[in-house]
């Protein structure tokens, strides 16, 4: 391979002998689970619950698109992002018993519902629990208990509820194309890493997608004779749809997403897929009038924190990622209730994990989360605790040096035998993603307004057709200014050669 670009990306990556040999040699490895396999044939009257994002939704249809292959009678149920919360809970276990069932399969939750399951099998309800969530306690030892790390096989590791319903279906010789399907999504949705059996799922949920018309997705993207479905197009393109029925949990109820997965009605799907669209862009235009709010309230502290007795609770950390990025800072973004603040927070460059541990723990009802994204009930006699306290710590707290992680290249190897070349690696997303590219602009170029949205930078010479982008804070003189820019390919438009601009710097790449 002598494409200069191409050869960079692959000493980027770093790729493993095994791993080298999945690109080239794709693998169908099936895992069977006797224990679960029992558990679904001997059921009676099967209880799903799921969980409110897109693994949740497509690993609990996949649970039951398997019992309708049994001929297994089942209900389903995932609770209220806003009002219930996570998990399984009491009163779902005591519904579902009065109702009459006799069997309950968790999936994308369980591991932490120690209390529900105790009481299900008080009850004498059978219980299976399909999960990938931390273990930190073991379940009862009558419980079914699936996890990728109780599996031997590495193949299997780290894999989504979603991956691991299509896996238990097809080690039961029950798949099917759409089964495919729902697992790809559910593996893209939870940004699983493309190796092992995930990879194996997504190339295969991809390649059945391109070759059958399956409307429950086609609706959702509005499909036509150039969509062509990838690892990223699911990703951009068809989880966030799923995932603001979630967060919208005040506007629609999260389980008719599994039934319109499991509908068959043409009419019923279109009108659906119609809604979803809908509540869909009501989320974007209200996280756009939220976050022009919460750009007022931004202050000259190391941290921003920002609260509202208004903002909706689902879009929380989508706010403060816009405002952290825009910022440079940590960002925290809280909603206020009569007796608590729930909030959101995120970091490009300041440990959050280790900001919070030094925090009094008696401030919270609830916290938790990683480096870069955390959340919280803030008791509300505490919040001014909270605020100073978090101040104070900020100045003493040095920021992580960020280099740039990814290649430098220069703007006439962007060809599109790149692209072709690049595309021979799908599925490429978690664990094999494109890296971020760094380039001097060239000296000439049209600058185009993008109604508000950004801009559009067209280039004459060379292969590559335009630079998208997007902001509302940068202007045409900073652009101008600017000597090189880092940026994402963009492997889906057929017809150009695209970039995304994520940063512009005033001195060129040496």
């Amino acid at each position: 391979m002598h494409h200069k670009i191409m050869n960079e990306i692959l000493e980027y990556w770093n790729l493993s002998d095994e791993q080298k040999d999945e690109i080239i040699n794709p693998k169908i490895k099936v895992y069977k689970h006797e224990g679960f396999e029992l558990f679904m044939k001997n059921a009676n009257r099967l209880m799903v619950c799921g969980d409110y994002d897109c693994d949740g939704v497509t690993s609990t249809s996949i649970a039951l698109l398997l019992a309708q292959q049994l001929k297994i009678e089942a209900g389903f149920y995932i609770p209220n992002r806003l009002t219930q919360g996570y998990g399984l809970s009491l009163e779902t276990v005591d519904l579902a018993y009065e109702k009459g069932y006799t069997d309950l399969l968790l999936v994308d939750n369980g591991v932490k519902a120690i209390e529900a399951i105790d009481k299900a099998l008080a009850y004498g309800m059978n219980v299976a629990v399909v999960d990938h969530h931390l273990m930190d306690q073991d379940l009862p030892n009558d419980v079914v208990f699936v996890h990728p790390d109780l599996i031997e096989d590495d193949y299997f590791s780290t894999m989504s509820a979603g991956g691991l319903m299509f896996a238990l279906a097809e080690g039961m010789s029950l798949d099917n194309e759409y089964m495919e399907a729902l697992g790809a999504l559910a593996t893209v949705a939870d940004v699983m890493p493309l190796w092992g059996k995930n990879r194996e799922i997504v190339r295969r949920g991809v390649d059945a997608l391109n070759k059958n018309q399956f409307l429950q997705f086609d609706a959702l993207v509005k499909r036509s004779r150039y969509t062509q479905y990838t690892a990223e197009f699911l990703a951009f393109q068809v989880s966030p749809k799923i995932n603001s029925i979630g967060r919208m949990a005040d506007k629609v109820n999260i389980n008719t997403a599994v039934s319109y997965f499991l509908s068959d009605s043409q009419a019923q799907i279109k009108s659906y897929a119609a809604q979803v669209l809908e509540v869909n862009s009501y989320r974007k235009q209200l996280g756009a009038h939220y976050q022009k709010d919460a750009r007022t309230k931004i202050n000259q502290h190391d941290i921003q924190i920002i609260s509202s007795t208004s903002y909706h609770e689902g879009l929380l950390g989508i706010i403060a990622n816009h405002i952290s990025q825009e910022t440079g800072k940590p960002s925290i973004v809280l909603r206020e209730y009569d007796d608590v603040y729930k909030g959101s927070a995120r970091s490009g460059n300041i440990s959050l994990e280790s900001l919070f541990s030094q925090l009094n723990p008696n401030y919270f009802i609830a916290m938790g989360g990683h480096d870069f994204a955390y959340g919280m009930t803030i008791k509300k006699e505490y919040y001014d605790n909270f605020e100073n306290d978090l101040y104070s710590m900020i100045q003493k707290t040095d920021p992580t040096t960020q280099e740039f992680d990814g290649i430098t290249v220069d703007y006439t190897e962007l060809t599109r035998d790149l692209i072709r070349l690049l595309k021979q690696y799908e599925p490429l997303g978690e664990g094999i993603k494109i890296p971020l590219m760094r380039m001097n602009l060239p000296q000439t170029y049209k600058l185009v307004r993008l109604n508000g949205h950004g801009y559009k930078l067209l280039f004459n010479d060379g292969t590559l057709d335009e630079a998208l982008l997007f902001t509302k804070t940068i202007n045409e003189y900073e652009i101008s200014q600017s000597k090189s820019i880092s940026f994402k390919l963009n492997l889906q438009d057929q017809n150009k050669f695209t970039i995304y601009i994520e940063e512009l710097f005033d001195t060129v790449v040496r």
